[in-house]
């Protein structure tokens, strides 16, 4: 008999009707459900030979990778007539067939190869062909002899007869039918509810009844009996494997009966794909919650979550939260209370999708004993179940520190005599009165124990929420350093120090699971109850974690158990010493971007922010200046911004996808060029998409800092004084770019704005710019006969050159990275657009001049001209710029 678990084989016998099975043929078979007929009988399929166009669905869609979510399942019914299926635009969706026609369902499911045939010679009309061309969800084809090789095609096996497959990489059992494929799919998916629509199983007058118009070839209505067998044979399954699910047919009049009816009219969200979560009251438990909500978050709107601490979620989008119920937890209550305060609740949903934290993570069963016991769950710890249950393929436990909690945090450190030693804090067990775990606390002689052995390496810092009656320790330790022992700290705060410590000493607690999210050196001491592997797993980052525990140790699960604690001394002090002098393990990240200060201007107002809800600790930003050696003023640039940790030059070309020439602009790819992100935003913002909506889940800081050298603003300050005590700058950019885009712009122009600026205010107008600017620039100062402008073209620094930028009243220039800082340092600029450069259909696209400017740049003085515009002239400039001279 062969066992599965998620589809894992487990035992190498099996029988097949009484016929012995050796291991060479297991692995060529694919068994989808043991089924146990007396002793002997497995249901299993064979695996064909691989599709020929080599795309496999499997490999881009993970099994369980719509749970939580419903979705619906489009079929050919002529129920769908007259169907507003824009209902299904925020949807998960499956369609079959010609469902393609009607609306970008998620998944398009066919099993017929003529079908593909008679879409590709418009048998169904030019616009069906066209829209089956730019659809933009999956194709699949469930075909074991799949000859498509368009490779927008994916494939997945078929399995003969009528059962349920409950991996997609085994194949989809088609049933006599797509529709029934497309259901089995749902099921691999793990979608719930599954919703039927246009499933009525009737035709008219002997043939058919679609929503469309058929097909070449046509089954008579006969067909139908044969499919309505398959169903029934399933849906007893449905209602006894998988009890949870719900698979609802949502017309009352269809022929097919074996799943529950429903109503289209009594939707009345469509679209919504919110979702409600009654999350835990422990704070720790709110940790693991955090790490399946952001899987969660991809695909619903918005999420609801009842919590007790919403901080946890401060970084994700689309997440609320919901004020619980008063509860009988004190540090939660007054956490809660904390939070009317400040207005941080919304309110609670009506009609949502619900799911409680129980269902989502199925705890485990406790016997009459106290015992744990197996549930469904199994021996997995709680972010093990997770990532598996939900197939999250790219499971993150880490919690982003605010910057803010880490500017508390460094203050409270600020006010210490730490005498130059390490920071470690400790969280010793107390006593609760309203909710007491007595037996998972260590011995309380392991806490005294390391701290007298270390008292010369570390400043001990205790943190607690003691109460008088309410919560205390039963010994209180000796050589602590400081003490916020009585709720003096605020949760954000704490956050702030854990992340800032060097280390930390606890018990199993909330402490820990901070620390494991935050990825600080943790020191965790067991005593008995519950043990590490049902805290604690790998996925959730723990290199900066060492554990120790009681051998054998007492999985009793209850409160107050006299467990057995005892953990030799040398065990304890020998993995402390190893994590104590372990470095610690530090997230390091490598960005590539694009050369040149204004492409990667617009990058830097989002980087902080990936830094920040990334836990990035170590950023490394990389550029390629290959091709443009003379943009090697990029790497001064970046190491005048302190949130980047170092920049460098590569060789290696970095693929970026920008849309002008012709790639499709996907503004951030990750492992590239040896890189983990590569990101560009010239592509999204030349068509037109705004700078906070490229990558919405990170926040836009329009004034990121910049560091600003003493030295530098001493020169600007200088320069200032040689040409009359205010500057107004020029840039004028190449012989190359005047010629390719000035137009109507030129030498005599630039000469003549000079002049009038000149006469106005007795001050020179200062020519800045970079080494390949110097030719336009010579012809410039040769035109300029008398010696009105001052010249510093390729003479300074880039931070010099940043430096006049912010000592000045205004610039004008072409555009460049050099208008960009303008706009950064809130400077007036005339900022020249080229009327053949970025262009849509012959013209300037005027959009791309405010889609990456800040919201106030007006209140600034962001004047932009285009070059061949009548407006563009030295008279209308000037007159612009007289309140800023």
């Amino acid at each position: 008999m062969i066992i599965t678990t998620r589809n894992k084989i487990v035992s190498n016998n099996v029988e097949r009707t009484g016929r012995k099975v050796n291991k060479q043929q297991i692995k060529a078979w694919n068994f989808i459900r043991a089924k146990k007929l007396g002793e002997t009988t497995v249901k299993y399929t064979m695996i064909p030979y691989p599709h020929t166009n080599g795309r496999y669905l499997h490999e881009v869609l993970k099994d369980g990778e719509w749970k939580g979510f419903r979705c619906f399942i489009i079929g050919g019914g002529k129920s769908l007539k007259d169907f507003d299926f824009s209902k299904l635009d925020n949807e998960l969706t499956i369609g079959i067939n010609r469902a393609y026609e009607k609306l970008d369902c998620n998944i398009l499911v066919c099993s017929d190869e003529r079908l593909y045939g008679w879409i590709k010679a418009g048998k169904f009309g030019d616009e069906s062909r066209r829209k089956f061309e730019c659809f933009k969800g999956l194709k699949v084809w469930v075909n074991n002899d799949n000859e498509i090789q368009d490779k927008d095609i994916y494939t997945v096996t078929r399995l003969s007869d009528a059962w349920i497959s409950e991996s997609i990489k085994h194949g989809l059992y088609l049933g006599d039918n797509t529709g029934f494929a497309a259901l089995n799919l749902a099921i691999c998916l793990k979608a719930n509810p599954i919703y039927l629509l246009g499933f009525d199983m009737k035709g008219a007058n002997g043939k058919q009844a679609n929503w469309h118009d058929g097909y070449p070839v046509e089954q008579g209505s006969g067909v139908y009996s044969k499919f309505i067998k398959s169903f029934e044979t399933i849906a007893p399954l449905i209602k006894t494997d998988l009890r949870n699910l719900q698979v609802i047919n949502l017309n009352p009049e269809s022929e097919l009966k074996c799943f529950d009816f429903g109503k289209i009219e009594d939707i009345t969200d469509f679209g919504s794909k919110d979702l409600l979560i009654d999350g835990p009251y422990g704070f720790g438990d709110t940790f693991y919650l955090r790490s399946l909500v952001r899987h969660l978050a991809k695909k619903h709107r918005d999420i609801y979550v009842r919590t007790t601490l919403p901080e946890v979620f401060w970084d994700l989008k689309n997440i609320k939260c919901v004020r619980p119920d008063y509860n009988k937890m004190r540090t939660q209550q007054e956490h809660i209370e904390k939070m009317d305060k400040e207005n941080k609740w919304s309110k609670r949903p009506k009609g949502k999708a619900f799911c409680s934290w129980q269902a989502l993570i199925q705890p485990w069963t406790v016997n009459d004993a106290g015992y744990k016991s197996l549930s469904k769950r199994g021996n997995e710890s709680t972010s093990e179940f997770i990532e598996n249950e939900y197939s999250i393929g790219d499971y993150d436990f880490s919690f982003p520190v605010k910057r803010e909690w880490l500017k508390e945090a460094r203050k409270e450190l600020d006010l210490l005599n730490t005498k130059g030693k390490k920071i470690c804090i400790i969280r010793q067990p107390t006593t609760r009165k309203e909710w007491n775990c007595s037996s998972r606390n260590p011995k309380i002689e392991y806490f005294q124990m390391l701290i007298d052995k270390h008292k010369d390496d570390y400043y001990f810092i205790s943190i607690a929420n003691n109460k008088e009656g309410e919560e205390w320790f039963e010994t209180e330790l000796k050589g602590i350093n400081k003490r916020f022992d009585k709720g003096e700290l605020s949760l954000t705060t704490i956050f702030g120090l854990i992340k800032l410590s060097d280390m930390m000493i606890t018990y199993p607690g909330f402490f820990s699971v901070v620390a494991a999210a935050v990825k600080s050196k943790c020191f965790c001491m067991f005593g008995g109850c519950t043990g590490p592997e049902v805290i604690f797993h790998k996925n959730m980052g723990l290199e900066n974690f060492e554990i120790v525990s009681p051998d054998p140790f007492c999985h009793c699960m209850l409160m107050e158990h006299n467990c057995y604690k005892e953990i030799p001394e040398s065990v304890i002090l020998e993995k402390f010493a190893k994590l104590k002098d372990r470095g610690k393990k530090l997230k390091k990240v490598i960005v590539g971007v694009p050369p040149g200060i204004g492409d990667i201007h617009w990058i830097m107002t989002i980087l902080e922010s990936f830094k920040e809800k990334n836990c990035i600790d170590k950023l490394k930003i990389v550029a390629n200046l290959a091709a443009k050696p003379d943009h090697s003023y990029t790497l001064e640039y970046l190491k005048l911004i302190p949130f980047i940790d170092s920049a460098e030059r590569i060789d290696e070309r970095i693929p970026f996808k920008f849309s002008i020439i012709g790639g499709d602009g996907t503004p951030l790819q990750k492992d590239k060029a040896g890189c983990d992100y590569v990101i560009e935003f010239n592509s999204p913002l030349e068509t037109n998409t705004e700078l906070k909506n490229i990558l919405p889940e990170y926040d836009v800081d329009f004034n990121y800092p910049i560091v600003y050298p003493s030295e530098s603003k001493k020169f600007a300050e200088e320069i200032k004084k040689k040409v009359g005590g205010k500057l107004y700058l020029l840039y004028t950019s190449s012989i190359e770019g005047n010629v390719r885009w000035a137009d109507n712009w030129k030498i005599e122009s630039w000469i003549n704005l000079a002049t009038k600026i000149y006469n106005s205010t007795g001050c020179q107008p200062v020519l800045v710019g970079a080494d390949w600017d110097k030719d336009y620039a010579q012809l410039l100062i040769e035109a300029d006969t008398k010696k009105i402008i001052y010249d510093l073209t390729a003479k300074t620094t880039l931070p010099q050159t940043l430096a006049l930028i912010r000592e000045s009243n205004f610039l004008v220039g072409f555009l460049s990275g050099l208008t960009m800082m303008a706009v950064r340092f809130q400077k007036p600029i005339v900022s020249f657009w080229m009327i053949k450069g970025i262009t849509q259909k012959g013209h300037v696209n005027k959009a791309f001049m405010r889609t990456w400017t800040p919201p106030d740049v007006d209140e600034h003085g962001y004047m932009p001209y285009v070059y061949g515009e009548e407006r563009t002239n030295p008279d209308n400039i000037f007159k612009a710029l007289g309140k800023y001279l």
